[in-house]
């Protein structure tokens, strides 16, 4: 069967998720579709002319009750969506909302059509993992049987990073799916358009004054798998250095707990900030001097901050709090653009800052071996190139 377009399902599909829709579409005889809960997709327009974005209902992260019930109303959109796909489509699904992967089976094997599944989170690990579920539930054993059921007839599962695809080779039968082998493709960035800034020609670092001083940055979700915490008792530590401040940017169910703890502990060297908007993400990212990216207990193997790979994009050091082996220690000591620090342990991450904040030649050489790698590693350029080879492969994409 001559697959002639495709439709990709994400209910928070980023900027990273869109061009790898906008670059796969580009690869079909007719016109591919994207459905997304992001409002920011509404804007995007594909160059290739090639991709539709239709807009299907946000993710709600106010309450675990709303995340629970977005997933529902987001899942039974895309259900509809499938069973009136035309013939000869690839249906392309990620694992937010988790949910998806059991509508996609179902209508997949009713109507016969391919399908592919890229695991950005392991679930129900995650839930299980932060009490959410327990492990011997029954929700729990249906997801995960579920799950079994539906990678093993996929025809091909992917994921960010091979302690995650180690963690999924577990899980089910790898060689039922059509690939045989679960493909490791990390996240990047177009490094053409997220990339280092001078502060003094960044607009948003004369907005939030960081022009004379290290920029600590934590950029996105700030959700119950990331140790905020820390970063913010790191600050307290450092609220006398006047050469060393901090921007958090971003939402989740930390975001109120952490404006209140600046607030109460009075920390002027820290500012809260909601998400930005995307057409500034290149200014927002390039703030940072020292990035973090946060892991916390127990989330290690089960997922990756793909945020790295923007901070690296920028030129930016980064530091990652995270517990043993795992693909975001991976990351930094593979490129040397980093430091890991241990969730819980904000004295050492405090540590830490001041280190790089006074060694300015070990902070350089971070920073420029952090641009380097993303260049030659982790570009749009070279990612989207490794999922059309794979793609190509099970006779996915046109050749």
């Amino acid at each position: 069967m001559k697959i002639k377009r495709s439709i990709m399902f994400n209910q928070m599909s980023g900027k990273l998720f869109r061009e790898l829709a906008e670059d796969i579409a580009a690869k079909f005889p007719e016109e591919s579709e994207l459905c997304t809960g992001n409002i920011d997709a509404s804007n995007f327009i594909s160059k290739s002319k090639k991709l539709k974005i239709e807009k299907f209902p946000i993710y709600n992260r106010k309450s675990k009750m709303t995340r629970v019930i977005s997933w529902l109303i987001f899942t039974f959109f895309s259900f509809i969506k499938m069973i009136y796909a035309p013939k000869n489509t690839l249906i392309f699904i990620v694992t937010n909302p988790p949910l998806i992967v059991i509508a996609t089976w179902l209508v997949c094997k009713i109507r016969k059509l391919p399908y592919v599944i890229l695991v950005y989170d392991i679930y129900p690990d995650v839930l299980i993992k932060f009490k959410v579920l327990k492990k011997k539930s029954i929700v729990a054993r249906i997801w995960r049987f579920l799950n079994k059921v539906t990678f093993e007839n996929s025809c091909a599962v992917y994921t960010i990073g091979d302690f995650m695809a180690e963690n999924l080779s577990k899980q089910f039968n790898v060689n039922k799916t059509k690939l045989k082998y679960i493909e490791v493709i990390p996240p990047w960035a177009d490094t053409n358009i997220i990339k280092p800034i001078k502060k003094s020609e960044n607009p948003l670092a004369k907005k939030f004054n960081q022009i004379k001083c290290v920029t600590v940055l934590y950029s996105g979700n700030m959700g119950i798998s990331h140790d905020i915490e820390s970063i913010l008792k790191a600050a307290k530590l450092l609220k006398q250095k006047k050469n060393i401040k901090f921007i958090f940017i971003g939402e989740g169910e930390k975001f109120k707990s952490s404006l209140e703890f600046v607030k109460s502990e009075k920390l002027h060297n820290v500012k809260v900030l909601p998400l930005q908007p995307e057409n500034k993400i290149h200014y927002t990212l390039a703030l940072g001097d020292i990035s973090i990216a946060s892991l916390d207990k127990g989330a290690e193997g089960l997922m990756l901050p793909s945020k790295i790979y923007y901070y690296i994009a920028t030129g930016s050091a980064v530091i990652g709090i995270c517990e043993g082996t795992n693909d975001l220690a991976k990351s930094l000591i593979k490129g040397n653009f980093g430091i890991t620090v241990s969730p819980g342990n904000y004295k050492k991450l405090a540590k830490t800052i001041l280190f790089l904040a006074k060694n300015t030649s070990k902070l350089k050489k971070f920073r420029d071996n952090a641009r380097s790698s993303s260049i030659s590693k982790y570009s749009r350029k070279v990612c989207v190139k490794k999922f059309e080879k794979s793609l190509k492969s099970i006779n996915l994409l046109p050749y």
